[in-house]
């Protein structure tokens, strides 16, 4: 499909999609059904080679990408941002830990991966799951079992403590 196609199927997917949800169109869960199917078929015929996540092979996943990076790269790039951040803050007093068990005390993920876990001051805990063939490149306290007590925080705590705690710091 050439570039002019493109844009022009993309107009009508937009221009569709506009309609159906400035509309009185999804009135009921029928007209909302309708509606998806609407939305998938447009989809399907404007990239008919996406897969579903249901036909995707667990060994694609790291294979996806954002057009710039596949997610396996992205991963990689975020576990070593982390690496970098927490040990250079080792030495500040913030109290964190790298564990081969989880909270719970099982073995992260079954085995084969480990926790970090740092308390941030003012904001509060996060943790992250890593792949144990990282493990030397967080230069921080190992324990055989967590002391840092995991307060159930999800990872919009997580980002959302990161982001309150640099705001705190770039002051």
């Amino acid at each position: 499909m050439d570039s002019s196609n493109l844009r022009l199927e993309m107009f009508d997917i937009i221009s569709k999609l506009k309609f159906l949800s400035n509309t009185d169109y999804l009135s009921s869960a029928g007209d909302m059904q309708l509606a998806l199917e609407e939305i998938n078929e447009l989809l399907n015929n404007f990239f008919p080679d996406i897969k579903e996540r249901d036909e995707i092979e667990e060994n694609e996943y790291g294979k996806l990408s954002d057009v710039y990076q596949k997610f396996e790269e992205l991963y990689e790039f975020r576990m070593l941002y982390n690496a970098l951040a927490l040990n250079s803050m080792v030495n500040q007093g913030i109290n964190m830990q790298k564990c081969i068990r989880d909270h719970d005390g099982e073995l992260c993920f079954g085995g084969g991966w480990f926790v970090v876990i740092a308390e941030l001051p003012e904001v509060g805990k996060i943790s992250n799951h890593y792949n144990i063939k990282y493990w030397d490149l967080f230069n921080i306290p190992s324990v055989e079992n967590l002391t840092i007590k995991f307060d159930g925080h999800t990872s919009i705590d997580v980002t959302d403590r990161i982001k309150r705690y640099l705001l705190i710091k770039n002051k």
